[in-house]
């Protein structure tokens, strides 16, 4: 039988590629880490992790392991959740994770209204993009995430998800508000040929943004000038301020924009991110429809 214990320490260590930051993480000392690591590759008599590579990867059995430790460790999460219902402590907590500008902009509003109408419960939130959010919602640690999805497809396949959507995030053009297409109320991406732009570095966390934006462009008819590569699409209006260039943003980027920046909407633009609330109903945590109630009427004013 797997010890729950030494799982979890491996999912940690897998999923976050280092056994220093998985220690940071629960709270041990790196080499009890290693350890409990250890001993689950003695009872299974494979190796899990490719120790020599940084970050840390999963060998093959390793990622046969995290796949269902994922699993199983969400169903644990899910029987504490039910027996703590049946002896009478529903109250608890709501574990929430979701992406930097949604906690920037929609998200503490439908927290305050949630936590208005539901005293009784201590919502813990999290920041994390959608990928690393969707693993701690399928492994237990998370309750509901919110994610956008540049492709619907990939969580619409996984039955054991439920979601809800929020709304949709379209892109704009960001614009030193001083440049001469600032003064139209539309763009066409090929009238921005010419132009320098900021975008995500290719390889970063943004790097599924940086393929989109590339692929509109080539749609568009030209291949753009990437003066600037940040591994953050977030931080790209300060240059775009400084008139150093242009960016493709998501609108929720901008929505408090910078004073020396025109935000402009695109005809030809790619479609809008897809922002949804996504939970395993199975779990049975009470908590989740209220806040996605809460979550579906602060995204009508984002």
């Amino acid at each position: 039988m797997l010890n729950l214990t030494r799982l979890r320490v491996f999912q940690r260590v897998a999923s976050l590629g280092s056994f220093s930051a998985a220690a940071l993480a629960l709270d041990y000392t790196q080499s009890t880490v290693s350890e409990q690591v250890g001993r689950l590759e003695d009872e299974l008599g494979l190796t899990l992790l490719e120790r020599a590579t940084r970050p840390v990867r999963p060998t093959e059995a390793g990622r046969v392991l995290l796949r269902h430790a994922e699993l199983i460790l969400g169903q644990e999460a899910a029987a504490r959740t039910e027996l703590a219902a049946i002896a009478g402590a529903a109250a608890g907590a709501l574990r929430v994770g979701a992406f930097y500008s949604a906690w920037t902009t929609f998200m503490p509003r439908a927290i305050a209204a949630f936590a208005t109408d539901h005293p009784g419960v201590r919502v813990e939130v999290r920041q994390s993009e959608p990928a690393l959010s969707l693993r701690l919602l399928r492994s237990g640690e998370l309750d509901l995430s919110v994610v956008y999805e540049l492709d619907p497809n990939r969580t619409q396949e996984e039955p054991q998800l439920e979601r809800a959507r929020l709304l949709r995030d379209d892109y704009v053009v960001v614009l030193p508000a001083a440049h001469p297409r600032a003064r139209r109320r539309a763009l066409a991406l090929g009238n921005l040929a010419q132009e320098r732009w900021v975008a995500p570095s290719a390889t970063g966390p943004s790097s599924g943004f940086r393929k989109m934006f590339e692929q509109c462009c080539h749609r568009a008819g030209f291949e753009p000038d990437v003066a600037f590569e940040l591994e953050d699409i977030g931080v790209c209006e300060p240059l775009v301020a400084a008139g150093q260039c242009i960016a493709l943003m998501p609108a929720l980027f901008v929505s408090r924009p910078h004073p020396q920046v025109a935000i402009r909407p695109l005809r030809d633009g790619p479609p809008g991110r897809e922002i949804v609330a996504v939970w395993i109903p199975a779990r049975r945590v009470a908590a989740i429809e209220p806040l996605v109630d809460a979550l579906q009427v602060a995204t009508r004013h984002p």
